[in-house]
């Protein structure tokens, strides 16, 4: 025999050993691991481990979210630039948070008025609904355009205080709105 025919048979032997060896195996290798979903129908327990920076990240991103605002609409429940504009326009907003503590107020001073908005409201109609709610009691409220909080996953703020929650090896993030 030729002697490179003598060292490439063995080598060829050997990689189709292998070969036949490989495709014998098993195709499927998730039979050999434990359904997930069965061990916690059955009660088991999982416990998912994941890196502290994907955690990081998504308590930064959550943070900056909650802050986040966007065209929406107000109700205006009270504007005036008298002697008694911002003792009034205090006593107006601290009493709506009284009646309505889900919605949040704000009071500013502005182009020399004293304002009182409240709500946080995505669409006009959602504005108008609670406009109509409250329109006994604030007979000269009307609607604006305004720069709104956005709630995290749902559209808008609405509450007056939102709490993420997270474990309790780890620091609790806490925003909360108050009356400006």
């Amino acid at each position: 025999m030729n002697y490179e025919l003598r060292n490439r048979l063995p080598k060829t032997l050997v990689c189709s050993l292998l070969l036949v060896v490989y495709c014998l195996l098993p195709t499927d290798t998730r039979a050999q691991e434990p359904d997930v979903f069965q061990t916690i129908q059955d009660g088991g327990q999982v416990t998912i481990t994941q890196n502290k920076q994907i955690e990081d990240a998504m308590r930064s991103s959550i943070y900056r979210n909650v802050y986040k605002k966007s065209k929406g609409y107000r109700v205006r429940i009270f504007f005036d630039n008298g002697k008694t504009a911002r003792d009034r326009s205090t006593a107006i907003a601290t009493g709506f948070k009284k009646n309505y503590p889900d919605v949040a107020v704000y009071r500013v001073f502005e182009d020399l008025y004293f304002k009182v908005a409240v709500g946080d409201f995505r669409t006009k109609t959602d504005a108008m609904r609670f406009l109509n709610e409250i329109s006994k009691s604030y007979p000269s409220a009307f609607i604006i355009t305004d720069q709104v909080n956005l709630r995290r996953g749902a559209g808008f703020v609405d509450a007056t205080e939102v709490v993420i929650d997270t474990p309790a090896d780890s620091t609790e993030v806490e925003v909360k709105e108050v009356i400006q």
